[in-house]
This record gives structure tokens, C-alpha cells and sequence, in this order.
């Protein structure tokens, strides 16, 4: 399967193959960083992964294994180049930090530099495409509309539910919000919230309340809570706060409790 990449000023590239610096990039002194493991899982079934490494803290194998990803040892900047060549270059992207990533940032159809916390090269920044601040924001995720399901590409149908991927078109801002009060990143539907409350989106009224009640998240409760009260306002909302004074969640309970008195 092969993943399209709209890069502005230039033509579309068709991908193939990805290969992934380990050390410093996809790991941390030899451990793997959060959020790399899920979302090089949902890349699989578009791109050919391989890790690419010199493997300096001997956990190349290990990692591979658990990514479910094939591994090649390669020493110096000549082997991993050789290895991109192998696969041809026109159809890869590489990520990498080091100096021995140099020549295959340069050489790749599209070269991605990780700063990483453990920093990176500068000869490897300047000949990269795009620098990223961490391995997790060079792999795409885009969530379903539908279902929030991640998916690899920001169009077509949901790996999950098999609907367009993407929101319909002439969404307003503020339907973007309420649709963010469901994504399962929870600082995300937070930020909706309150957003919401601070726009005074009176539409909005009854997708904040169902968020209180659903309860999911104490955090998400609360904050629509906040932004359904500075919306509608406390008289309008009594009878409903008045059952949420009595609500098993201490955080919304105790918001509740706030607004009545």
C-alpha cells in the first residue's frame, strides 16, 4: 500500500517505505518513547517499516519485536544509505537525528529530523525537509469523524467504521468544538469545553449536559459543567444542578454544589 503525501510547492509524493532512526529518535537512552509504539502500529498496513540502527544500547532487536517491525544493523551513514538505495530511494521517507542520518535525510524523497530528548545533529536539521520535535509528531494520526477511530491518512474511509475520515464539509468552528467534546484525547475535549463556554455557543447547551452526565472524565464533567452554567445561566439550569448536587462524582458534585449557592 502506498501513502500519499500533499507537500506544498511540490508534487504529491507516494510513499512506500518507511525508515525509522532508533537511538535518540524512536527511544530515549534505549527506551521507547510514548506514543511511538501506537502509532507506528496503525502506519503498518500503509507503509513497509523498518528500523535502522546501530543499535548502541542493544535493544534493537527487542524493540522490533514489539513494534512487530523488521530491524537492520547498520554502523555508519554509508550502510544506511546503501539500504535505502536498496529500496529506492524516490518512494521512502527516513527519520532521523544523528550524523550518520545525513546522507539519507538527503537522499530520501522525504527526510524528517527528530529533535528528540536527546537532541540532534545540526548537519542532520539542515538537510532534513521538516524537523519535528519528537518522533510521535512525525507519524500521522487523523481521527475519525464517525467513530474517532486514528487513522493513517486524513481522507477516506475509517479503518474502523469504514466512513469518510474526514469532517463534512462547511463544519463551523463551533460544530468543531462540540465534535471535540468527544475525541478520546482528553486534554483535547477539555479545551473544547471551555472553549465552548467562552464563545457563549448556545447550541452547545445540550452536548455540554450530556457530557456531565455521561461523566467519563471528572475533568471533562467539570468543565462542561462551567461552560453550560456560563452559557445558559444557573436559573435556567437549576432542576438539573440540583441532581448533580446529589451525583456520585465528588469533582461534579461539589461544582454543582458551587453553582447553587
Amino acid at each position: 500500500m502506498t501513502l500519499s503525501v500533499p507537500i506544498p510547492g511540490r508534487a504529491e509524493l507516494g510513499l512506500d517505505h518507511l525508515l525509522l532512526d532508533v537511538n535518540g529518535t524512536l527511544t530515549n537512552r534505549g527506551v521507547l518513547i510514548d506514543e511511538v509504539e501506537d502509532r507506528l502500529r496503525r502506519l503498518r498496513g500503509t507503509l513497509e517499516i523498518r528500523l535502522v540502527s546501530a543499535d548502541t544500547f542493544g535493544t534493537l532487536d527487542a524493540i522490533a519485536e514489539r513494534l512487530e517491525v523488521l530491524a537492520l544493523r547498520a554502523s555508519s551513514g554509508e550502510d544506511k544509505l546503501r539500504v535505502l538505495n536498496e529500496l529506492g530511494r524516490e518512494r521512502c521517507a527516513v527519520v532521523g537525528n544523528g550524523a550518520n542520518d545525513v546522507a539519507v535525510l538527503e537522499a530520501a524523497a522525504l527526510g524528517l529530523a527528530v529533535l528528540g530528548p536527546e537532541g540532534a545533529s545540526a548537519a542532520a536539521l539542515r538537510c532534513a525537509d521538516v524537523v519535528c520535535a519528537s518522533a510521535a509528531g512525525v507519524i500521522p494520526m487523523h481521527w475519525c469523524y464517525c467513530c474517532y477511530a486514528v487513522n493513517p491518512r486524513p481522507a477516506g474511509p475509517c479503518v474502523r467504521c469504514g466512513q469518510p475520515v474526514e469532517a463534512p464539509a462547511g463544519l463551523s468552528f463551533d460544530d468543531q468544538l462540540m465534535w471535540a467534546l468527544g475525541h478520546p484525547d482528553g486534554d483535547r475535549a477539555v479545551l473544547a469545553a471551555q472553549s465552548l463556554g467562552v464563545r457563549q455557543v448556545r447550541s452547545a447547551v445540550s452536548a455540554l449536559r450530556r457530557v456531565v452526565d455521561e461523566d467519563r472524565d471528572p475533568y471533562l464533567a467539570v468543565a462542561a459543567l462551567r461552560s453550560a452554567i456560563a452559557i445558559a445561566g444557573r436559573d435556567e439550569l437549576r432542576d438539573w444542578l440540583e441532581q448533580l448536587a446529589q451525583s456520585d462524582s465528588f469533582m461534579v458534585r461539589e461544582e454543582a454544589q458551587r453553582a447553587l449557592t
